[in-house]
């Protein structure tokens, strides 16, 4: 298979695709069948050690792989293979000059090898020699015409001189050629796009996409296509499809996040943001690996910067990595049993603790996470033992005195469990779980009176846990206490509400209906300065939109600030208004509550009358400017205010 190449993107120099790879960025030895035979004849040991350099390319151990080919040379001056081999492998350990000398003596030595010049084609136009490009593939074409990958490299190499003449004539021959060669549609995409012909440019994305689903450069380039059409949504859409297929390409977050900012979507464009510094970070961690590749800190630090974004794979691949390398570093076991831990592959992080220990048995918190793990798979005294040691390496460590008389109260031991959790709390007053925990040992021991006070202390420390308030409702009812009982269940309502919600925003924090709605919980919660906050949010999310203004706007007239109140239900109308939709009555009912309240009487009747809405409150805007009306002598309008009050209220004023 010969080398191709495609564009990613429209702004940036064409990139490798690598042996008809449609995506790759790198640029990989040709795997082109090779002459049996260089002119001069190969040694059977010559033969042996050009299996070994290429076993040494498939690994990419580019280094090895020179040197083999070195010793190739050495025996075998003239061999064409070894040469073109060198070359490639050179040009990976980025030495273009001595990649081009070797590129030159494989093609004196074997000038009719249309790959070796094609390939030295793809290496040059790597380097920005467009002409230099254009003269081997035209050469490489003039021994093989109907080689359709060489065609679309000539074409790339035109567009990358601005030649989109030129480039649009190869790109025809090679779907000629080729019909299904779902790289030529897109590469021709690219250079109609140049052009300006957009529609056509549209049709051979899309064709391409048809062809590979998979092509994340089709999708990227019909999304650029898109924005400049101003289809922003679906610029969007396909830029979704690209991340999908390849979520650690800075280029598609970084335009994805553009595309959220002209729609005004902030948030989702600062979500791209803080992917794109993320990717900054692994591309440092990239080139630290690249520079050192037998350091396993990097690799061990790549792991943590991949645990970050829940990359399960690369997070197992890297630990391996730093701990073949580094097999007695207890930090490197330690921590990935850790992440196997968060992914509950408890056994696994069993023996990462356990090999960590091993190597460091001085370690206490070794032992507090051996610990744990033993402690959720019920293995409460080998999890004691482990608590055990840590404290006897670090006295006073607070999270294993903990962990230890919850494993005391497993094992049905409350004088013990009661003694570590009270030098919990004395060591850390603020500890709230181990006042809870405290209060459970009682339960078990029939002591009610001291549970309350327990648990009490824990919800005075921790006024949002739900587990607490269920423990203190189960013990007012063996108290008797069943008012206060009812009311513990109304907050465990309220909390299991809020945990709903809070799971609703994690699962999709784009949306600005799930901040709403939990802002409304909150404020209904007393929770006010949080509820402000989700109110906020919801607007950041979807500033071109009603919902989020008119939902803040009502909290404003519960708070009493009804100027505030006004701001956003006029913004919210604003907004209807340029989207073209017909306003909700909330919108105009809020605004004539916020209006009433200010004392602004038309303006609070006239919404009242947009939202169509007639209510006591609604009588009350009428009475009150019906008294406006008379003070200022207009009996009549007053007359007429009044009517309408005792038409909506009939008790009104009486």
């Amino acid at each position: 298979m010969r080398a191709t190449i495609v564009l990613l993107a429209l702004s940036a120099p064409a990139v490798l695709a690598g042996c008809g790879s449609d995506d790759s960025n790198d640029l990989k030895a040709s795997t082109a069948p090779e002459p049996k035979q260089s002119p001069g004849g190969v040694s059977a040991p010559a033969t042996a050690l050009l299996q070994t350099a290429q076993e040494h390319i498939q690994k990419r151990e580019f280094p090895q792989a020179i040197e083999v080919l070195g010793r190739v040379l050495k025996d075998q001056p003239d061999s064409a293979v070894a040469h073109y081999k060198l070359a490639t492998c050179l040009t990976a350990t980025n030495e273009p000059k001595q990649a081009e000398n070797h590129f030159a003596k494989a093609i004196e030595l074997a000038p009719n090898n249309a790959d070796y010049r094609s390939t030295r084609g793809v290496f040059r136009l790597t380097q920005g020699k467009h002409d230099a490009a254009i003269a081997d593939f035209t050469a490489a074409l003039e021994i093989d015409p109907t080689d359709h990958r060489v065609l679309n490299n000539r074409g790339l190499a035109q567009a990358g001189k601005k030649d989109y003449a030129a480039a649009l004539a190869d790109f025809d021959q090679v779907l000629a050629l080729n019909p299904r060669f779902s790289d030529g549609y897109n590469n021709r995409g690219f250079t109609r796009m140049q052009q300006g012909d957009l529609k056509n440019a549209l049709a051979d994305f899309t064709a391409a996409i048809r062809l590979n689903p998979n092509s994340i450069s089709a999708y990227s380039n019909r999304a650029e296509l898109l924005i400049r059409a101003g289809k922003l949504p679906n610029a969007i859409a396909d830029l979704n499809q690209a991340i999908a297929r390849n979520r650690f390409n800075a280029a598609l977050y970084q335009r994805r996040g553009q595309a959220y900012a002209k729609l005004g979507q902030k948030a989702r464009a600062a979500m791209d943001a803080q992917r794109i510094v993320w990717m900054q970070k692994l591309a440092e961690l990239n080139q630290q690996i690249a520079a050192d590749p037998k350091q396993a800190e990097g690799y061990a630090k790549r792991a943590a910067l991949f645990a970050s974004a829940r990359e399960t794979r690369a997070v197992l691949a890297d630990y391996a990595r730093a701990i073949q390398l580094a097999p007695d570093e207890a930090a490197y076991r330690n921590s990935r049993g850790l992440y196997l831990f968060s992914q509950k592959a408890w056994d696994l992080a069993i023996k990462d603790f356990t090999a960590a220990i091993e190597r460091d048995s001085q370690n206490a918190d070794y032992y507090n996470n051996r610990g744990l793990a033993f402690f959720v798979t019920e293995e409460w005294l080998r999890a004691v033992n482990d608590y055990d040691e840590a404290l006897s390496r670090k006295p006073g460590f607070i999270e294993a005195l903990h962990n230890r008389g919850l494993a005391y109260m497993k094992l049905g031991s409350p004088d013990q469990a009661l003694a570590d959790l009270t030098k919990v709390t004395e060591i850390k007053p603020e500890f709230a779980a181990a006042y809870h925990n405290r209060g459970l040992i009682y339960t078990q021991e029939k002591q009610p009176e001291e549970a309350l006070r327990e648990f009490s202390r824990a919800i005075e420390l921790d006024e949002n846990d739900i587990r607490f308030y269920a423990s203190r409702r189960k013990t007012l009812e063996t108290l008797g206490q069943t008012d206060k009982a009812l009311e513990d269940l109304h907050k465990i309502e309220w909390l299991a509400g809020l945990s709903k919600l809070n799971k609703d925003v994690t699962q999709n924090p784009q949306d600005a209906g799930n901040y709403i709605q939990r802002a409304t919980h909150l404020a209904h919660g007393g929770h006010q300065e949080i509820a402000l906050t989700n109110f906020d949010k919801a607007v950041e999310l979807e500033p071109n939109r009603s919902q989020a203004y008119t939902a803040r706007a009502a909290y404003w007239v519960e708070q009493g600030d009804f100027q505030k109140a006004i701001d956003d239900c006029k913004q919210a109308l604003q907004c209807d208004e340029e989207q073209g939709v017909e306003s909700t009555a909330d919108a105009f009912s809020i605004l004539g509550d916020a209006y009433l309240a200010t004392g602004d009487y038309d303006q609070a009747i006239q919404n009242y009358l947009q939202a169509e809405r007639y209510d006591p409150k609604v009588a009350e805007a009428y009475l009150q400017r019906a008294q406006q009306r008379e003070a200022a002598g207009d009996t009549a309008g007053a007359k007429d205010d009044r009517e309408k009050a005792h038409a909506i209220t009939p008790s009104l004023g009486e």
